[in-house]
């Protein structure tokens, strides 16, 4: 990502991961052969869903985005069956695959660690209503 100031969605590590991983996505997509055609489909919108549901639920109540990462994580479990399934029987070459795989480990335990941080403050009685999350301990936010 270049050096453009990030605000809101976007200071999270977690959703830079994400949107890096997307993007690393993108020459798998472009590589592999017409005959597995829904697969590409598929692979990119698991890998678009991440950094999508990590910036929907920024805004909201704790509640929802505490749910909003739950279905980026069901996301990253889709894209981790799909990279599984390209390196098991071999569709693309591992130059390709590798940098995918790591990005997909790193965003999850980026992933792991903001939910655990934000189930922590629901637990501490972080109120449930509506309004923005803040989400201010190092792991999770760049300057």
């Amino acid at each position: 990502m270049n050096n453009e100031k990030r605000s809101g969605f976007r200071q999270i590590t977690a959703w830079q991961k994400a949107e890096d991983l997307a993007t690393a996505a993108l020459p798998m997509i472009r590589s592999l052969p017409r005959i597995y055609d829904p697969l590409p489909r598929q692979l990119l919108g698991a890998a678009l869903s991440v950094p999508a549901n990590i910036a929907e639920g920024y805004g909201r109540s704790l509640k929802d985005y505490l749910r909003f990462l739950e279905i980026a994580g069901g996301s990253l479990n889709e894209v981790e069956n799909y990279l599984h399934f390209i390196r098991r029987n071999e569709l693309l070459e591992l130059d390709l695959i590798e940098p995918a795989e790591s990005l997909r480990s790193q965003t999850g335990a980026l992933l792991f660690r903001l939910r655990q941080s934000l189930l922590a403050k629901a637990n501490d009685g972080e109120s449930w209503q509506r309004g923005f999350v803040r989400e201010e301990s190092e792991p999770y936010l760049t300057a």
